[in-house]
């Protein structure tokens, strides 16, 4: 019993894509979305099986990449914040007596 030959580029989505949330957050979700779409492309043409790994590849890449962004978003906030803070509210400088 043979089935259809399983993409390359889709088992390298999910790899990324797992890759991403693990050991290297920025690049291996952009290699996931990467690789998640060209597997797709070729699945399309070519009927091999993987569709579900570069689905899963995909998901993995956009989520951890959003995630990112909203982290740096909160942290550019919070420090932009506490910037503004400090500027409005300054604290005094001990005189010398």
């Amino acid at each position: 019993m043979t089935g259809a030959r399983t993409n390359t580029m889709a088992v390298l989505s999910l790899v990324f894509g797992l890759i991403a949330w693990v050991v290297c957050p920025f690049i291996g979700a952009v290699l996931a979305i990467i690789f998640g779409h060209v597997a797709r492309s070729q699945i399309k043409q070519s009927g091999e099986g993987g569709g579900g790994l570069a689905m899963a590849g995909l998901i993995l890449g956009y989520v951890h990449l959003v995630a990112a962004v909203l982290f740096v978003i909160f942290w550019i906030a919070l420090l932009g914040g506490m910037a503004i803070l400090m500027t409005a509210f300054p604290t005094p400088s001990p005189s010398p007596g």
